[in-house]
């Protein structure tokens, strides 16, 4: 019986321990004197800790209220049993110092009615759930807070009313060179150039003020010295009560993102071979200033600049050469010119000044002379190329010439064009004429197209006249163009036309090839040793290394020996090249066909290139011969440049003699050939052959 009861109560412990550990409820029993003896499988989960490391500790190790120890100890003393209490108090588990819990106490009593101990119930209270939720989300709110901080791109810093830093994130480290250690505790200020820290006293008073600091772009200073650009957010830092205690900014550096758009802006506003403004910067200058001189009522200036014959550079000596020579070039007309003043090249070689508040016929005329000087001392580029250039210049002034920009850019362009047409080397002011003229200009290059097609050119021939004999031993080739509907035109009116069109090249053969076939006609009519002059455009000479290869054939077709012919050149196109003309100039030497130096002594003084290149002859420009009377300046200047060819092994023809006393004073100073119409004006091939035959004349009749 005994044995049956002993095994009863047995099962009956095991049943209820075995329930115990089941409920999900977590439950604590502590004996009287309040050493734990029992903890169930939730109470450990709630705890943290395994029941066999709880047993045989007090139980205010878990439960440290003061409160509920000293009422179980009352309970105890008094040996009776209550009703369960409940005491919502603070709990220590493994994770969590202080767990918010309701603790049920009941106490333990024997089958005798004695108390043996107490057991207690834990549950989490919501508040405390809550409130652990609350603590771990801000805690993860934090971490991610400062991971954001840390691994911004932007500098983040934290200041104090007072300008002291408080933190400094990785990417103000790397911006500014500085480490959080050097800066944390340190003044703003550290990192502003001196004429910034008005800067930062305006923000700091701002904040202290509650106003708002608008978003703004800076200027900082790199540990290193360098200067930053940089874009700036200024926030206030609220306490708990809501007042502002600090700022936090962030900065971004914008440094290479400015210079990136410096850089752009400057590609599409500046020329990138001379870094002088383009046309679009100058556009919108000059736009901007038209506006201004209408609204205050002053003036304000274009010259429109084009070099001469720049295309022959390019064409002779390579573009790398012209390159060179366009960045000289601007280099010497910049400094003609005020600092208020926009020079900009307007494309190729052509260049545009805007001169603000100068309308003064006068000031103008110093500045275009100042121009034409300048330019007109060679240049010395690349591989030791001399070149000379000048330059064509128009002129428009408002609001005389115009009064909008693109009328004040049109009729400069239009008075530019008129200084090539008149020679170059020269500055023209616009007038209302040359819109006339430039209809003129545009309609010839019309017609030039169709008039080799339409047999509308024919030579002149102009005698040269040995002034030893008097008698005609040469002759220059003129072409001229009977046009249509304007009658019989001089080259200076459609030669340029044809340069700038590309015409010149067929009109040249043309040119070639009837004056070749002529010559070849008058010496089996005459038998005499006739030579005749052929010119040369700078443009046809420019092309190619040496004698056109279909120019040799005609001759041998023809069967007409070089030495018959002369080519003349101007003395810039000898000028604008050196090596190339003295390989050309060879070639023609090869073929037995002279060179000429036409209208020499206006250009430049090249007398020291005269025996440097194979040259012939020069031809005294008639501006001097027409001047000439005994003992001027003139006749002086005539007189030594016949001595100095002659020195050099060069002969020398006078062009333009008009007079007998020009006649005279060149055959005295021992000249060696005429040209004139003192001596005959440019004939037609049929009035020509009548000279030839009266040759036995000893002075020809002046025209």
């Amino acid at each position: 019986m005994q044995l049956a009861d002993s095994q009863q109560k047995q099962g009956a412990t095991s049943f209820f321990s075995a329930l115990l550990d089941s409920v999900s409820q977590a439950i604590v029993a502590e004996s009287v004197d309040g050493m734990i003896i029992y903890c169930n499988p939730a109470a450990e989960a709630l705890l943290g800790y395994a029941a066999a490391d709880l047993l045989g500790l007090l139980f205010n190790r878990i439960l440290p209220d003061p409160e509920l120890h000293t009422h179980k100890t009352l309970l105890a003393k008094q040996g009776q049993g209550h009703l369960p209490d409940h005491y919502q108090t603070l709990c220590c588990s493994s994770q969590n110092p202080a767990l918010d819990v309701m603790v049920t106490v009941t106490p333990l009593l024997s089958q005798d009615g004695i108390l043996i101990g107490f057991s207690s119930e834990i549950e989490v209270t919501e508040s405390a759930q809550g409130r652990q939720q609350a603590l771990n989300e801000l805690t993860r709110y934090k971490q991610n807070l400062a991971a954001i901080v840390e691994s911004s791109d932007d500098a983040i810093i934290s200041k104090t009313l007072e300008g002291i830093v408080t933190s400094w994130n990785k990417a103000a480290e790397k911006i500014f060179g500085y480490t959080a250690e050097e800066m944390v505790g340190q003044p703003m200020l550290k990192i502003f150039p001196p004429d910034r820290v008005d800067e930062e006293m305006h923000i700091l008073s701002k904040l202290k003020s509650g106003e708002k600091v608008d978003h703004f772009q800076t200027m900082r200073l790199h540990k290193s010295g360098r200067q930053i650009h940089i874009s700036v957010t200024v926030s206030p830092i609220y306490d708990t009560e809501g007042e502002i205690i600090g700022a936090s900014k962030i900065a971004k550096d914008i440094t290479e993102k400015l210079n990136t758009e410096k850089l752009v802006w400057r590609q599409a506003n500046y020329d990138a071979l001379t870094n002088l403004p383009n046309r679009r910067l100058l556009m919108d200058r000059l736009a901007m200033e038209v506006s201004k001189a209408h609204r205050e009522m002053h003036g304000l200036t274009i010259m429109f600049i084009d070099l001469d014959h720049f295309k022959e550079v390019n064409d002779s000596l390579g573009h790398n050469i012209g390159d060179e020579l366009l960045q000289k070039v601007s280099h010497r007309i910049r400094d003609c010119f005020r600092q208020s003043d926009m020079l900009a090249r307007f494309g190729g070689d052509e260049f545009v000044a805007l001169m603000p508040c100068l309308s003064q016929r006068k000031d103008i005329d110093t500045v275009c002379s100042k121009l034409l000087k300048v330019l007109s001392d060679p240049f010395t580029l690349e591989d030791a190329n001399t070149v000379y250039v000048s330059a064509s210049i128009g002129i428009a002034v408002y609001p005389m010439d115009g009064e909008s920009d693109q009328e004040l850019i049109k009729h400069a362009d239009q008075a530019m064009y008129e200084a090539k047409r008149k020679g170059r080397n020269q500055a023209k002011y616009f007038i209302p004429a040359m819109q006339t003229s430039l209809d003129k200009h545009h309609q010839l290059g019309v017609d030039l197209r169709f008039a080799l097609q339409n047999n509308e050119f024919f030579l002149t021939y102009q005698p040269i006249i040995d002034l030893n004999n008097e008698q005609i031993v040469k002759a220059e080739a003129l072409i001229r163009w009977n046009h249509p509907l304007l009658g019989v035109l001089s080259p200076m009116e459609f030669i340029p036309i044809a340069e700038e069109t590309g015409i010149i090249h067929g009109l040249g053969d043309w040119v070639f090839r009837t004056a070749v076939r002529q010559l070849k006609r008058w010496q089996e009519d005459f038998g005499l040793p006739l030579q005749l002059s052929i010119n040369k455009s700078p443009v046809q000479f420019n092309i190619g290394n040496d004698v056109p290869q279909h120019w040799r054939a005609f001759l041998q077709e023809t069967g007409l020996s070089g030495e018959h012919l002369i080519i003349e050149i101007t003395e810039s196109t000898m000028m604008t090249q050196q090596e190339s003309t003295q390989n050309k100039l060879l070639s023609f030497a090869e073929l037995g066909i002279q060179v000429a130096i036409d209208d020499f002594g206006t250009g430049y003084s090249s007398l020291a290139y005269l025996n440097k290149f194979d040259i012939d002859y020069i031809k005294i420009d008639k501006a001097f011969v027409q001047e000439m009377k005994q003992d001027c300046q003139s006749f002086h200047l005539c007189e030594a440049l016949v001595v100095m060819a002659h020195k050099l092994g060069l002969k020398v023809v006078a062009e333009g003699v008009e007079t007998q006393e020009q006649h005279q004073l060149l055959s005295a100073m021992r000249c060696d050939y005429g040209q004139g119409y003192y001596y005959s004006k440019p004939l037609t091939h049929d009035l020509f052959e009548q000279l030839l035959q009266g040759q036995s004349m000893t002075r020809l009749s002046p025209a």
